[in-house]
């Protein structure tokens, strides 16, 4: 399995005040932080690296991960002072500058299976494949087809009914498709040269106080 990414990295306004001194990925669980899910959920798939990309209160995210038992190797990488933004951060880790590696957003509990996910990454050219699922509403993603069309976090389109999942795998030479410093806008720079996976469930996540609740119902019925 490819090395995994996970970034941890943002300030988590939206859950204010729960993330006022804390980072979001340290947000209470039942009991456990997120990231300690994210991390079992990951042995459980059979991860053999994975990677924190930090920023936002990382001397606690370091602490926490110090004390977590896992069978996988860690690394963890922070910002420093400047923030590097999500695309900035993977440019500044070594070991993906040289082999495909997922990327798993901080707030995003998946159930996809990490392995089937990889073989259909392997079959096809393309240098990127983003997990989907069909939105409620208005999504970001432009998926018909079974052909990706386009991707726009900031001005999507009415064809855009699908959402961007929060688990993608992207060869590294994707990076180097823009200059910026935000993934999203890689994502967009790509435009149809992606291959989309298709989830048929909504992803579990922290990143509003609504899904929080779902997400902390959803594991109190796993444990």
């Amino acid at each position: 399995m490819y090395p995994v990414v996970i970034l941890c990295g943002g300030y988590g306004t939206r859950m204010s005040p729960l993330t006022d001194h804390l980072p979001k990925s340290l947000i209470d669980i039942n009991g456990r932080p997120f990231l300690a899910y994210q991390l079992a959920m990951l042995e459980a798939q059979g991860a053999q690296e994975v990677h924190l990309c930090m920023g936002h209160y990382a001397d606690q995210i370091w602490e926490f991960v110090q004390h977590e038992p896992h069978n996988f190797k860690l690394y963890a990488w922070s910002d420093g002072a400047s923030p590097l933004g999500t695309a900035g951060a993977l440019r500044h880790i070594p070991v993906i500058q040289s082999q495909p590696f997922f990327v798993l957003y901080g707030d995003v509990f998946p159930l996809c299976n990490f392995q089937v996910i990889q073989e259909k990454f392997e079959l096809y050219t393309f240098p990127a494949l983003m997990v989907i699922y069909r939105t409620d509403h208005h999504g970001n993603v432009d998926y018909n087809n079974r052909t990706f069309h386009a991707y726009n976090k900031f001005k999507p389109t009415p064809a855009m009914t699908y959402g961007d999942y929060g688990l993608s795998m992207l060869q590294p030479s994707v990076l180097s498709v823009t200059d910026s410093s935000d993934l999203a806008d890689v994502f967009a720079a790509l435009d149809h040269n992606m291959v989309a996976f298709e989830a048929f469930e909504k992803p579990y996540s922290i990143g509003s106080f609504a899904s929080l609740e779902r997400t902390r119902a959803f594991l109190r019925a796993r444990s």
